[in-house]
């Protein structure tokens, strides 16, 4: 971190303690080293509202954040504390300590520098698809392997850096060798590619796992990587031990018989030809606003900046209407894998069509998640939830295979 270790960060909680700003300032100062300890020592899965509720504020496991808001007014106050403090008696510290808007996750800068807990070791290769495309990938963590699929804002190192990912490279790592990859088209990867459909972007999948050298693995499918990972799932059950879909579907909204899903996904393409990495566009609000309705406006820059990272406009709009129009009920039927399927039930993406996906993929579990995002944030209770039980689902089963 920067040079930063946990001595240091001691230090500068305890001359925090001692100033003026935090000395009267009730368990505000006990808030901030909860946040700062757990986020360091890798608790990450306890800065949520609940934890924070029951291991600061002494609430009970019945907790409700709707009807108690003592979390959100106390992370109000310790913002203001925080600016107060910097302005004042802290404007020599060597440490400074951020609250982002709209994140538990402290952020920690020494020297003008600005991380978190550390992340591990990130290095990008590559291999060749069979029609000479070159696709970028990385691998981190130990443990047992999971693919975590990519999907249309793909882009390895750019993901790797942004805050509004930062909570799966440091937790998914602790608990299995994480693969990643670029789509054909986007990120690191070959971006002038000819070739882009469902059965091409699984041939690349398998070219990966092939250079890797791993033969049995997990799949995670967050979003668009789902239809990826149930069509691999389907045409190679010897390599895929678990699957698990994250607000992902298994048809494209075109194929679903509803008018208005495809009066959406027709006005989307519209948008994205004329909005894709615009500035000020009326499309990026309305795209970011999907993918966390109730998102600040640095979560809102951060997804402007992952558009302009990933891809082209023109590629943006050939993968949306890839994934508008294609159909997998039949081939999900041949999944053999242990299956769980997570999804918010107010995301932008129909709850509907993640028991849509449960309902047709064999003895596939679902998983309701309280939230309307469909990118989690690391403050919500979906967050932990989401984490506990991807976990225990892949490794309670992983001595079955």
């Amino acid at each position: 971190m920067h040079g930063t270790n946990k001595p240091h960060i001691d230090e500068q909680l305890a001359r925090m303690r001692r100033s003026a700003v935090f000395a009267k300032g009730g368990r505000i100062h006990d808030l901030l080293a909860y946040l700062v300890k757990n986020s360091l020592d890798g608790g990450g899965e306890r800065i949520c509202q609940r934890g924070i509720a029951m291991d600061v504020f002494g609430r009970d496991e019945d907790f409700d954040p709707e009807s108690d808001a003592i979390v959100r007014a106390e992370m109000g106050r310790l913002r203001r504390k925080l600016t107060e403090y910097y302005a004042g008696d802290g404007q020599e510290d060597p440490i400074h300590i951020e609250l982002p808007r709209g994140s538990y996750q402290p952020l920690i800068r020494r020297d003008g520098g600005a991380d978190g807990p550390s992340l591990p070791k990130h290095e990008i290769r590559y291999c060749r698809a069979d029609d000479g495309v070159s696709l970028a990938y990385s691998v981190v963590g130990t443990g047992y392997p999971l693919f975590l699929l990519p999907h249309w804002m793909s882009h390895l190192d750019h993901d790797f850096k942004t805050p509004l990912f930062r909570h799966f490279w440091e937790e998914l790592p602790k608990r299995f060798t994480l693969i990643r990859f670029d789509l054909r088209g986007f990120g690191l990867s070959e971006r002038d590619v000819h070739t882009f459909s469902l059965d091409r972007l699984v041939a690349d999948l398998e070219c990966v796992a092939q250079a890797i050298g791993v033969t049995r693995f997990a799949l995670l499918g967050p979003s668009g990587g789902g239809p990826l990972g149930v069509a691999y799932a389907a045409r190679y059950p010897d390599k895929v031990s678990h699957l698990a879909l994250l607000g992902g579907f298994i048809r494209g909204p075109r194929m679903t018989g509803d008018p208005a899903a495809k009066l959406h996904a027709d006005a989307m393409q519209s948008c994205i030809r004329a909005g894709w990495g615009v500035e000020h566009s009326v499309f990026r609000k309305v795209f970011s606003a999907m993918l966390i309705p109730d998102g600040t406006a640095e979560q809102y820059r951060r997804i402007d900046e992952a558009q302009l990272a990933a891809a082209s406009a023109e590629t943006a709009e050939r993968y949306q209407d890839m994934m508008a129009n294609f159909d997998l009920t039949q081939e999900a039927a041949n999944v053999t894998c242990p299956t769980i399927v997570f999804h918010g039930v107010r995301e932008a993406v129909p709850f509907a069509e993640g028991q849509y996906a449960a309902a047709h993929i064999p003895g596939a579990r679902l998983v309701p998640l309280e939230t309307a995002n469909h990118v989690l944030t690391p403050d919500e209770p979906a967050w932990p939830v989401f984490l506990t039980e991807l976990t225990s689902y892949i490794l309670a089963n992983e001595t079955r295979d």
